[in-house]
Formats: C-alpha cells, sequence, structure tokens
C-alpha cells in the first residue's frame, strides 16, 4: 500500500499554460476531516491542487486543511461548504441525506458492483435528474467508493446470524437495510467507529473494504470478513462555495472547469477502489481474520431482503414527490 500512495505523491504535471499576469492572484482553501495520509487526500486532493497551481503559473492556489482544521468530524461539511467555512469542501452526502434525496438512489444496493461502474452511473443521469440538488454550491466532482460489505467478530454467512447484532451504518440511507437483515443499525462516524468495533459496542461494520487497512485499520479488531452481498456505496462531493467561485476570473474559472468534473470524478473513484482491490488481495493474507465468499445462494438470501427494501424505500420516496424509480432505472440500465 506504501508503494501505491508513493507513486502517486511522485507524479510529476505538465508545464504551466502562463495564467501570471491575465487573471489576479487566488487562493483556494480546501477543508476536509481525514488525515493527510488518507488515499482522497493523497490521490485526489494534492494531485488537483498541484496541477491548478502549476497550470496557472501559480496564480490560483488550493491550500488543503486536512484533519478538521476548519471544521471538525464529517457531518455538516456541506453546510459548512455553502456557508464559506472553506471554500472547498469534501462532503459525504449520506451524512446530510435530507439535501440529496435524488443523488443517494444512486447508492443503492444494486447501481454498481465497484467504485467506478458507480461513479459513472451518477454521472450518466447527473444532467437530467441529480443537477439541481446542487444548486447551492459548484460541483467539482461527486464520486463513489466501493460497495458496502461486512466485517465482524463472527460468521456471518446468512441473514439469520445477523440477527440482533448491532452494525455500525455508514449513513441514514442505510439503516434499512440492516434492518431488514434483522439486525440493529447504528450510525457512527467512521473516525469513531474503530473504537466501538473494538470495545464492542458496534458487532458488525457495514463498509467498503478498503476500511480493513489504513487510516481504519479495522482488520485489528476484526476477525471475519464477508464479501458477495450486494452492498451499497457512499457519494461524496467536492463543493465550491458559490461566493468563492463567482470571484474566480473567467480564466480560473475556466481551468478549474478543464481538471473537475466527470472524468476528474471517474478517476477519484478507479484510485479509491485500488484501495480496496488492495484490501482483497491482502485480507487473505492476513493472520486470524476468515475470508467467507458467499455462494451465489448464500448471496441471494441477503439480496432478496435488500431488495425489498429498496423497492419499499423507491415507493415512499416516489409519494414524497421524488421521481425515484425513475431516476434507480435510469441509473441500473
Amino acid at each position: 500500500m506504501r508503494s501505491l500512495f508513493k507513486g502517486v505523491a511522485a507524479i510529476t504535471l505538465a508545464a504551466g499554460v502562463g495564467f501570471a499576469g491575465q487573471a489576479s492572484a487566488a487562493e483556494l482553501k480546501l477543508g476536509h476531516f481525514m488525515s493527510p495520509k488518507h488515499p482522497m487526500h493523497v490521490g485526489v486532493f494534492t494531485p488537483l491542487a498541484k496541477k491548478i497551481a502549476e497550470e496557472s503559473g501559480g496564480s490560483l492556489t488550493i491550500k488543503i486543511f486536512d484533519s478538521g482544521k476548519l471544521g471538525r468530524g464529517p457531518a455538516a461539511q456541506y453546510k459548512r461548504t455553502k456557508e464559506g467555512a472553506f471554500d472547498i469542501g469534501f462532503v459525504i452526502l449520506g451524512l446530510e441525506s435530507e439535501s440529496f434525496p435524488r443523488t443517494l438512489l444512486a447508492g443503492k444496493p444494486g447501481v454498481g458492483k465497484t467504485a467506478t461502474e458507480v461513479a459513472t452511473n451518477v454521472w450518466n443521469v447527473y444532467d437530467k435528474h441529480l443537477k439541481e440538488e446542487f444548486k447551492d454550491v459548484e460541483v467539482l466532482g461527486i464520486w463513489a467508493n466501493y460497495p458496502s460489505t461486512i466485517i465482524s467478530k463472527k460468521p456471518i454467512r446468512k441473514p439469520s446470524d445477523m440477527k440482533n447484532l448491532v452494525v455500525r451504518a455508514p449513513s441514514k440511507t442505510d439503516i434499512p437495510t440492516i434492518e431488514g437483515w434483522g439486525a440493529k443499525a447504528s450510525q457512527i462516524p467512521i473516525t469513531q467507529t474503530y473504537d466501538a468495533f473494538q470495545k464492542g459496542t458496534v458487532d458488525v461494520v457495514y463498509i467498503a473494504p478498503a476500511a480493513l487497512y489504513r487510516p481504519w485499520n479495522l482488520h485489528q479488531p476484526a476477525t471475519h470478513v464477508t464479501f458477495g452481498i450486494k452492498g451499497s456505496a457512499a457519494l461524496f462531493l467536492l463543493g465550491l462555495n458559490k461566493d468563492s467561485w463567482n470571484k474566480l476570473s473567467k480564466e480560473h474559472q475556466a481551468l478549474l472547469k478543464k481538471h473537475t468534473g466527470r472524468e476528474f470524478s471517474i478517476n477519484a473513484s478507479k484510485f479509491w477502489q485500488r484501495t480496496d482491490e488492495f484490501a482483497f488481495k491482502q485480507v487473505g493474507k492476513q493472520k486470524g481474520l476468515e475470508v467467507i465468499n458467499l455462494t451465489p445462494a448464500e448471496a441471494k438470501a441477503f439480496d432478496d431482503l435488500t431488495d425489498a427494501v429498496v423497492k419499499r424505500e423507491l415507493d415512499e420516496a416516489t409519494k414524497g414527490g421524488v421521481p425515484a424509480h425513475a431516476i434507480f432505472n435510469s441509473l441500473i440500465n
């Protein structure tokens, strides 16, 4: 894993395009709550900042504030971005689900089998179905991580194995699925998940495989990992405060658009997916950690329950005025 991050950090970028003298100098503050060792900091935010600085000749820079220096914790990052606590914010959409009823349909189980598939499907429908939810910010990127799997302290092979266990839910939107399996859901921030899992506050963690290793290291308290279910994907936004965007010169706006958007988002998912692929390879070598690969029949027992929950949620969202079935069908077809 170290070599993966080292390789990204060593990326060299093309020569600048000579913005000096064409646009007033500007600095954008990018705030996030994660460690500077996190894949998104190393493989997405830092390379973007380098590209922008080099191609603008230093007239536009992005200064990154990690570890919650401009606002602690993953909650309320969208609110902070809109209100200008920082110019650019990294948002876990599921933690502010009331603002994104359409977009979060893309995180439902079945939209994609990988982070890249989910992100691609998001952008395939973005202009038609999702764009209206992001009027308050300038969208630089929307991407996904790998669909969640089951990390536990006991073998999980069938839904009945989950009965009455406390499962860490990535977001509010995952709670119905977990409860549909017969478990109890507890929404805990990722920054508190290791301690909760280690101390037994939660029995199971429902999360992308990459969380097994750094920076979250869930392989340490875990004893089992179950692969094969149709999992949900977390969705993320990199958004720019509207006032900050409007203050930029047209040249700087064009430069940001050049290096963000659909391709940038899919590449962010691809990078994050590499950390999941590393986890898949590493976990089989991990002493004291048993890997359970469900058979198709075993997976179907989970997936049938999951599909029933998704249908019910789509029906409820439709009653609330969201064309949920139409959006979901567009995402999966």
